[in-house]
């Protein structure tokens, strides 16, 4: 029997692009069944998807192409960031976020949990509100630089957006560890927000039931728009911190914003 694995890497929001590169594939591989990080057996005859190969690999699928057919174990490892199959198959992707899909994302967490938990989930959000989604915390690289965007960068597009909305303006952050996050957050001090910090799939909960949101450099907040309806939404240019992640905007509805990285 052919299937599909992946071997995760990474947080969360990685580990749910693995797992959608690996289901895109499972729909052109007729019969094969998904499995997360499956035990691979010393005879099966493995064809690895890399961030290289992937476009290549998807092609000859969709082509039928016999010479990628032979296999009977197809495991992706990389992180699988493009966004030009996520709009491609969207419709499939959405499909699965859903209660009855048993499928594992990552260690502890099943699709079916997410999916209930987000569907149960009440947030504050109405249509005027303007809700920012910061990813700061391990995003400076351990000393080693810095990925996370320059306050600046959300400050003028804020100046520019926030009277067009008439309600609240909230900020959803991971739970702060940092001193450096406190002085961050505090940059925002004009727009008056209410700060939502809570658990990791409270705060996707809250991302995925935004009606307008400016979103963070992060996967995390990207995936709940990739699940969700289309809505007004703000993305931040790709300037290439992550070299192996070609990912522009979620859809059609992005309007990408100018940003620079804060450097320590």
């Amino acid at each position: 029997m052919t299937k599909v694995t992946f071997r995760p890497n990474g947080r969360f929001g990685n580990n749910v692009f693995q797992y959608l590169a690996t289901k895109v594939l499972q729909q052109y591989l007729p019969g094969a069944s998904y499995s997360f990080n499956a035990v691979i057996n010393r005879d099966d005859k493995i064809f690895t998807v890399t961030d290289e190969n992937w476009s290549e690999t998807l092609r000859q699928l969709k082509d039928k192409n016999e010479s990628i057919l032979k296999y009977n174990v197809y495991c992706c490892e990389g992180y699988f960031q493009f966004n030009d199959f996520i709009e491609q198959e969207r419709d499939y992707i959405q499909s699965l976020f859903a209660v009855d899909n048993k499928d594992i994302l990552c260690n502890g967490m099943s699709m079916s949990s997410l999916a209930f938990f987000v569907s149960h989930y009440n947030t504050p959000f109405t249509d005027d509100d303007l809700v920012v989604h910061l990813r700061l915390d391990d995003f400076i690289m351990d000393g080693k630089g810095s990925a996370v965007i320059h306050w600046d960068s959300y400050l003028d597009l804020l100046r520019q957006i926030r009277p067009q909305f008439n309600g609240k303006m909230y900020i959803i952050v991971d739970r702060l560890k940092y001193p450096f996050e406190v002085a961050y957050l505090h940059r925002f001090e004009e727009f008056k927000p209410e700060i939502l910090s809570g658990h990791m799939i409270e705060d996707f909960a809250r991302c995925f039931w935004a009606k307008n949101i400016v979103l963070s450099n992060s996967t995390f907040c990207w995936i709940p728009l990739i699940f969700g309806p289309k809505r007004r939404h703000w993305f931040p240019k790709n300037v290439g911190i992550f070299t192996n992640q070609r990912f522009d905007r979620i859809d059609d509805q992005s309007i990408v914003f100018e940003t620079k990285r804060l450097t320590f």
